[in-house]
């Protein structure tokens, strides 16, 4: 990764950040991109309080011209992109009933196209270059059901096929395209999720810390490939299931009612004080 220069979005917090510290860590150039200007600098300070090897831009993947002002800003900065890291998202979880059709909306506008918009932003420059990298980031949502969570569900299905028809777009161009998809991360998103009751598939499997789901992604930067889940084995569990939904509906009661008991389980410790020092 030394000196390669990587755009991360939804860098702020959570997987965004997490990927960013350690692509600088592996010698990368980073800029870092997210809509959250406040928490982006703490982020950009924390990696980097030289300010050498990243760049803090503030832009929302839902806004075409903004995405394109921040690629020619990395340009003249570092003269070329090698690589995108898209990991903007977000998660209302709620039953269907009680979602308000601009959280629908913003699902779909953030979650599918931000990854449409920020991979055309990038796609020409990438083509003209001959080379480069979208590494996307989907979900395990995207492959199987998860009920109060049905817009982003939708959402990271519609980015899966996205990335998979991309990848066979961009076939002999020099231009490779991977989805990588994870299981439960410990984010924000996942303690929103557990303030909710019915989230219970994200609950299912111990969540995994960004660092994991960070080094996933360094690892397909390295060696591309057009679909990753995580963890490998979860994920092929993950597949089959989804691939047969009468079997999807026939363990579903049993996987509602494991993952809500974690689901409780987790929010009790969320609650809980952290134990005293020493």
């Amino acid at each position: 990764m030394n000196e390669r220069v990587v755009v991360v979005t939804g860098a702020a917090r959570g997987i965004g950040a997490e990927t960013a510290r350690q692509l600088v860590d592996a010698g990368a150039r980073v800029a870092l991109l997210d809509v959250d200007c406040a928490a982006l600098a703490r982020t950009a300070q924390a990696l980097d309080p030289a300010g050498t090897r990243t760049a803090a831009l503030t832009a929302d993947v839902t806004d075409r011209p903004a995405l394109d002002a921040a690629v020619a800003a990395v340009l003249a900065r570092w003269g070329r992109v090698d690589a995108l890291v898209h990991c903007a998202a977000i998660i209302v979880p709620g039953p269907i009933d009680e979602v308000t059709p601009d959280v629908l909306r913003r699902h779909v506008e953030v979650n599918l196209l931000g990854t449409m918009f920020m991979s055309q932003a990038l796609v020409p420059l990438f083509k003209r270059q001959g080379r480069g990298h979208l590494v996307l980031v989907g979900s395990l949502g995207g492959f199987a059901p998860m009920p109060n969570e049905a817009p982003y569900c939708a959402s990271k299905f519609g980015v899966r096929g996205f990335a998979r028809a991309l990848a066979l777009e961009l076939r002999g161009t020099g231009v490779f395209v991977s989805l990588v998809c994870p299981d439960s991360v410990e984010t924000d998103q996942l303690r929103a999720e557990a303030r909710r009751p019915g989230t219970s598939m994200s609950f299912t499997s111990a969540p995994m810390p960004p660092a994991r789901m960070a080094r996933a992604v360094l690892r397909t930067l390295r060696r591309p490939r057009m679909e990753v889940l995580v963890p490998g084995a979860r994920g092929a569990l993950v597949k089959l299931v989804a691939y047969s939904p009468w079997l999807f509906a026939k363990i579903y009661p049993l996987l509602d009612g494991m993952g809500e008991k974690a689901r409780v389980a987790y929010l009790r410790r969320m609650s809980e004080p952290p134990a005293a020092a020493g």
